[in-house]
């Protein structure tokens, strides 16, 4: 049997594993990036076959040794090289069982072979006609009639790779065509996936301004062009969508996207500054909502380490810190509705609830935009509200006092055991007694409101300046509350 390593194993591999710890959540639905262990600069290309994930490198192909969903070892697997020696990719066909995999010819060009170990009893791989094509990183759709794979065509060229197509024929595998020009651009588009009717693939053409290459989906088959129609539209000519973060990151390239379904994790290669290709993971629904933006303070400088949740009734979902800009993510199921809380010390907490959305959309993840402004709160120190009541000797509290309170409402919410004073004066007329009056009233409407939005626990206190030391008699057209938080 031919050897696949020719030399002394380099010093990394001796030195493996190399993963970081990952990070913990508050339950059993794990929505963050959950690992990260470092490949050489050289790792080319990621596969998934038979359970097992694979890399291949600088001439060897590595079998990746998983606890879980996490990389504990890496180690070359010579399972395959009395094959080809030369072997970059394997795949297996999902309805025949057959090996497709890819090497490298006499002219130095990738081509396409078949095996089938269940053919004869000493069966050799052969060359599937592609008509001259270079094929890179051939996939299947579910029910194996359709190939997609990256090719420069007929060239030899080590750019300009689009995705191509071929369909499974009585004969074999019928012509190969470009997947068009929705998808492919003028730039390499590789490494395509198929995973629950979506195309996933890496691309430096589709956001050419950062020089560096991203993961993007489209559906394989787009919905129906009409309910009563039975064809479907051309191969290539849905949306195409980026994928967020932590898919692509904002300072690295990333590539070779592939799903190990039975873990239910995706697994990807990253290219930051220096000669590493940190291989990352991500364990969580495919079918996603990304739910991300920033945490900042009124003057719109951002806030670090503010904790961001989400959760539906009592359960919390996912937990996230906001990073050095304020900006968080998560990623939850869809077809359910959330509340997103957001908490820093010091400052008043805030919440918004999110109805739930269907998985109708022809991309693989809804992303959904909600920036968050904390208010500081300073304890045992009042703060000053203006005007919360309506025009003139209005008794109902206004659209735009409610809009004053709710911050005050959610804080009190959040922390049910805390304690608020609240100290009320009206400067509406020249009358000090009227005055008092009417701040004996709009006390009343603050009590019946706070009552209906507040715990039961909160300890709440209401008093009547005009009706104390200060007379009220200034006529300044103004209403004031002073509010005292106390822990």
């Amino acid at each position: 049997m031919k050897t696949l390593v020719r030399c002394v194993l380099p010093l990394w591999l001796v030195l493996l594993p190399l993963l970081a710890p990952c990070q913990s959540q508050p339950s059993a639905f794990r929505a963050v990036r959950h690992g990260m262990a470092v490949l050489p600069d050289t790792a080319a290309t990621l596969f998934v076959l038979d359970g097992q994930l694979y890399c291949h490198t600088a001439g060897v192909l590595l079998l990746l040794q998983r606890d879980g969903s996490e990389v504990s070892s890496v180690a070359p697997d010579t399972d395959y090289v009395k094959l080809d020696e030369g072997i970059d990719y394997i795949v297996r066909h999902p309805v025949s069982g057959d090996l497709y995999f890819t090497a490298t010819d006499r002219k130095g060009r990738s081509a396409l072979y078949q095996y089938s170990p269940l053919a004869s009893k000493h069966p050799k791989p052969k060359r599937v006609d592609m008509g001259d094509l270079i094929v890179k990183h051939p996939v299947f759709s579910a029910d194996g009639n359709l190939m997609v794979f990256a090719s420069t065509g007929r060239s030899a060229s080590t750019h300009d790779y689009d995705l191509w197509y071929c369909r499974l024929e009585k004969e074999g595998w019928g012509i190969p065509r470009n997947m068009g020009g929705r998808v492919n651009t003028r730039m390499d588009e590789t490494d395509p996936v198929i995973c629950d009717g979506q195309l996933f693939f890496t691309s430096d053409g589709h956001s050419p301004v950062d020089g560096r290459s991203h993961l993007y989906a489209t559906p394989l088959l787009p919905s129906q062009i009409a309910s009563d129609t039975v064809g479907m539209l051309t191969i290539g000519r849905g949306r195409v969508s980026r994928l967020p973060d932590p898919f692509n990151l904002a300072d690295a390239s990333t590539s070779c996207l592939v799903f190990d379904t039975v873990a239910a994790t995706a697994y990807w290669l990253s290219r930051q500054a220096g000669d590493t290709r940190p291989l990352r993971s991500f364990h969580g629904p495919l079918d996603a909502r990304c739910f991300w933006g920033y945490v900042r303070d009124p003057e719109g400088n951002p806030l670090v380490g503010a904790e961001v949740t989400a959760s539906h009734g009592a359960a919390v979902d996912s937990r996230v810190f906001t990073d050095i800009q304020g900006f968080y993510s998560l990623y939850l199921q869809r077809g359910q509705a959330y509340t997103l809380a957001c908490r820093d010390a010091g400052r008043f907490s805030d919440s918004l609830r999110v109805p739930s959305v269907a998985s109708v959309d022809e991309n693989l993840v809804v992303e959904e935009q909600h920036d968050i402004v904390l208010g500081a709160l300073p304890l045992n120190t009042p703060v000053q509200y203006l005007n919360l009541f309506g025009p003139g000797v209005s008794l109902s509290l206004g659209d735009g006092g409610i809009v004053m309170l709710q911050p005050l409402v959610r804080f009190l919410t959040d922390n049910p055991t805390f304690s608020v004073r609240l100290s009320l004066s009206n400067d509406i007329t020249a009358d000090p007694e009227f005055n008092a009056l009417l701040t004996e009233q709009r006390l009343e409407t603050l009590r019946s409101y706070l009552a209906a939005h507040l715990p039961s626990t909160v300890r709440v206190t209401l008093s009547n300046a005009c009706g104390g030391e200060q007379k009220c008699d200034s006529a300044s057209g103004l209403s004031r509350l002073a509010v005292t938080v106390e822990p």
